[in-house]
């Protein structure tokens, strides 16, 4: 009922991953914390090869982000 409510014809997961990711962007959070948090792989060998910091703190950061943005939007 919700899909229909809102003039969706199909819903699929990504599409919680897209919005996410748009809405994250509008809210500030950097390409970079993005890919990480959609653990998307990195182009950049230093990232792959050298770099094993998990950036735990930046992904954690955007998910509460994420989760004042749901809240505001009362979900």
């Amino acid at each position: 009922k919700m899909r229909t409510d809102l003039g969706m014809e199909e819903f699929v997961a990504k599409d919680i991953r897209r919005t996410a990711a748009t809405r994250l962007a509008e809210a500030g959070v950097s390409s970079e914390v993005l890919h990480w948090l959609l653990g998307h792989a990195s182009p950049n060998v230093h990232f792959t090869h050298y770099n094993l910091y998990d950036h735990l703190d930046l992904k954690t950061e955007a998910v509460a982000i994420w989760d004042n943005l749901l809240t505001e939007a009362g979900v």
